[in-house]
């Protein structure tokens, strides 16, 4: 890995997690958990589903995480329907877990195609550097939506463009609410 791509992940890295620790069984005083509802709703036109991030050089020309490859999540996916999706405001720290388990996880998640539609159409949402927003997305979405096939791309504004970071939801990290924006999912209901 070249020296230039490890800054922006260390930036995102430290400005953002708590190695070590958990936010398991933390208590919130919200329906949503750490999250709020916002009035920022997208309409991801309907797509083939056959793009994917570590193909998208030109969209996270700042950064892929080479993990995309590692764990398999540099195949297509599904043809998706035009889908609305609709962004979750952090506003407490907490784990990827609890703040994507208070939804239906099936009913939330994107394909990797749907995501790079929503980052190249919203680029203007990502006002501060280093600002990051957390999709979830499945390895195979023919099996079940459980933890062992769901990832979590983390999306972020770095100098030199978008850079795509993955992770496998947990309990073990923390994000802090300082420095994550928010999350983009399916909108409930749909």
């Amino acid at each position: 890995m070249k020296k230039s791509f490890l800054f922006p992940l260390i930036m995102v890295m430290a400005s953002l997690m708590i190695p070590g620790t958990s936010a398991f069984g933390q208590k919130f005083h919200h329906k949503r958990g750490p999250l709020k509802e916002t009035e920022n709703i997208y309409t991801v036109p309907a797509l083939d589903g056959k793009k994917t991030i570590v193909q998208a050089k030109s969209l996270f020309s700042g950064f892929i995480d080479p993990k995309f490859v590692k764990w398999g999540l540099d195949q297509p996916g599904p043809e998706t329907p035009e889908t609305e999706v609709q962004e979750y405001e952090v506003i407490a720290s907490a784990s990827v877990w609890e703040m994507f388990s208070c939804f239906d996880l099936g009913m939330v998640c994107l394909t990797q195609d749907q995501i790079m539609n929503y980052c190249q159409a919203n680029r203007s949402d990502f006002k501060k550097l280093w600002q990051t927003k957390l999709f979830l997305t499945e390895k195979d979405f023919n099996l079940p939506a459980e933890k062992k096939n769901l990832f979590v791309i983390g999306v972020y504004a770095g100098p030199n463009g978008f850079g795509a970071l993955l992770f496998k939801p947990n309990d073990k990290q923390v994000w802090r609410q300082k420095g994550l924006n928010s999350i983009i999912i399916r909108k409930i209901g749909q």
